[in-house]
């Protein structure tokens, strides 16, 4: 089973993302979805929602990092510190 890993700068309700697969489960197919879960060290994915709040990590093929913007360069800009 494939585990993919998302993080937001919105750590609270992640259930509501969870409600998003088949019986509120977080398992969609071959694939466990895990929200701003920390005990998560080891992925296959890891989506990052605009940004981290604190220093993460995870142990992930850099290639299967994604991160999401929710605002363009010119209105915010993102840390690449952390």
């Amino acid at each position: 089973m494939l585990i993919v890993k998302i993080t937001t700068s919105y750590p609270e309700n992640p259930e509501s993302l969870l409600r998003q697969t088949p019986g509120e489960s977080g398992v969609w197919n071959n694939i466990q979805f895990f929200i701003n879960n920390d005990s998560i060290k080891i992925c296959d994915y890891w989506i990052v929602y605009e940004g981290l709040t604190k220093r993460e990590e995870v142990i992930c093929p850099k290639e299967n990092v994604v991160l999401i913007t929710g605002e363009p360069p010119s209105v915010k800009k993102y840390n690449n510190q952390l």
